[in-house]
């Protein structure tokens, strides 16, 4: 294996050999043609989808609005991008018999042909994606799988044309843990533990959209069985990658006392939210969907990762909360999916009323409300004496937490309305004050 002066060494004559193959007279013929065909198919593409947005336009219009965005979003957007590359193949194949009758070699011309045999693969594979799936499932596999894989497969077929990649390959970078890496290592370490991530969300989408869905599982369960199957596949992911980089497991023995004394000086909290994270995952004591109140704050949780919960509070702002603080904490969780919840309401009235009658008034209003539930039912309470008044609690319960804070509101107009409907009175608070005056001429 080549030392880093050798390395050095390599890449320079990589370098030259580079220059002088750019300076053959054939190789520049073809970059003159390749410029030509990448000019023409870029204004030839314009011109068709100009044609084709003419053509269309009256069969368009004559759609259903729905029909429309479909195609105006979708198809003519996707068509459109077809051109260029088509053309671009069409070109090459008719000026490369020319080079090949003048003796020329054609060596740029066929990687430009790979190219745009790509880039028309890509663009086929990306209509019919955004026609079968949801264009907001298939933007992120976009982004961030089919776009680096194009760019991975171009960029790979021109560099094997123009250098020895197994010669640069073999360049030595740096000796780790007495382990040699070299620059082809590292890049296959980096592309597989990049596909393993892209893996990790395949495996994610396939569990949350085609079999959880299947078997009727919780959201709860479902968000822990994906997450806890996301994060296998990317440690799966980076063992895969150091093993690609030449490390053995006392190698990895070692890195993992590094990381120890690391956690030990300054990651101690990451490391204490990611246990913490398992815990809850695990547990399943708070779960995405339930309801919970934190730190004086209530609000749905929106997602529940290994570092951090996502709790999105009732005014749409989310608070991002380190999942060991939901660990050590008090939370208060309500469980929007089972049993009802109950609905407290403090009422005092007058002492010249009748109890009996207030209690009457006060279950017939409960009741009038649809979304009052039956089991378990409602209750009027006669709780105490007061100083001013007669102190009733009324207990009534809804299905859905959801539904809750609507539904006090609209039971407190119910039971003022009742209240004063039957000549019911809600006193104010009295006192009375007694003035003792102790003699003549004394204040």
């Amino acid at each position: 294996m080549p030392n880093d002066g050798v390395g050095f060494e390599v890449f320079v004559q990589q370098i030259e050999l580079l220059r002088i193959y750019w300076e053959r007279p054939d190789v520049q013929w073809q970059l003159l043609v390749l410029l030509l065909v990448i000019g023409g198919a870029y204004l030839v593409s314009e011109l068709l989808s100009r044609a084709t947005a003419s053509v269309t336009g009256q069969f368009v219009a004559e759609q259903s609005s729905r029909v429309q965005n479909q195609i105006m979003e979708r198809w003519l957007p996707a068509l459109d991008q077809l051109f260029f590359p088509i053309t671009g193949v069409v070109f090459i194949n008719a000026a490369a018999p020319s080079f090949i009758d003048s003796g020329r070699t054609i060596g740029l011309l066929d990687a430009a042909q790979v190219f745009f045999g790509l880039l028309l693969t890509y663009q086929i594979l990306v209509t019919l994606l955004y026609a079968i799936f949801s264009v907001k499932v298939i933007r992120t596999y976009h982004r961030y799988l089919l776009n680096p894989l194009f760019v991975l497969l171009a960029l790979g077929a021109f560099l094997l044309s123009v250098f020895n990649l197994e010669q640069i390959g073999e360049i030595r970078l740096l000796l780790l843990y007495e382990t040699p890496i070299t620059l082809g290592n590292l890049v296959s370490s980096v592309l597989i533990l990049y596909v393993f991530v892209i893996a990790s969300w395949v495996v994610r989408d396939m569990l949350r959209f085609l079999v959880l869905p299947r078997v009727n599982a919780d959201q709860g369960l479902a968000n822990s069985i994906q997450t806890i199957t996301r994060y296998i596949v990317l440690l799966l992911g980076i063992l895969a990658s150091l093993g690609t980089l030449g490390f053995d497991t006392t190698t990895l023995a070692a890195i993992g006392a590094g990381l120890s004394v690391g956690i030990g000086l300054g990651l101690q909290k990451v490391a204490s939210n990611f246990f913490s994270g398992l815990v809850l995952l695990f547990e399943q004591s708070v779960r995405p969907g339930d309801m919970i109140e934190f730190g004086g704050k209530s609000g749905i949780v929106q997602d529940l990762n290994i570092r951090a919960t996502t709790l999105r509070m009732w005014d749409n702002v989310e608070m991002i909360i380190p999942n060991e603080s939901l660990v050590t904490s008090t939370v208060v969780t309500f469980n929007t999916k089972t049993d009802p919840k109950r609905m407290t309401f403090n009422i005092d009235v007058a002492y010249d009323s009748d109890p009996e009658t207030v209690r009457t008034v006060l279950m017939d209003a409960v009741k009038r409300h649809e979304q009052v539930v039956e089991d378990p039912a409602p209750g009027v309470f006669f709780m105490a004496y007061g100083d001013s008044a007669l102190r009733f609690t009324v207990f009534a319960w809804v299905a859905h937490i959801s539904v809750r804070f609507g539904v006090e509101s609209e039971m407190r107009y119910i039971l003022w309305d009742a209240l004063r409907a039957h000549g019911i009175e809600i006193p104010f608070p009295q006192r009375d004050i007694h003035i003792r005056m102790s003699g003549a001429g004394q204040p």
